[in-house]
């Protein structure tokens, strides 16, 4: 059953604590074909927004590609596995 006193997000970003490597995914379409990019960062905190009346979590991730201080939707991100 969904908690909706829960913000939304919270047990995925409960995972992670500064400095952990991240990853993200976003589908795009490129030449007409459908092309799954995967996205790296550092998580640098989070941040809270109330849509409707449901606070949703986001991740602040330095990315690596830009080196910016971008926020993603915390269910989007996860930990990418390494060796």
């Amino acid at each position: 059953m969904i908690d909706l006193l829960k913000p939304f997000g919270k047990t995925i970003i409960d995972n992670f604590k500064k400095g952990d490597l991240v990853c993200w995914s976003e589908w795009r379409v490129i030449d007409g074909n459908l092309t799954k990019e995967t996205h790296y960062g550092i998580f640098a905190g989070k941040e809270s927004e109330f849509f409707g009346l449901r606070e949703v979590l986001f991740g602040l991730i330095l990315c690596s590609e830009t080196g910016q201080e971008i926020r993603v939707l915390a269910v989007r991100l996860r930990i990418p596995e390494t060796n």
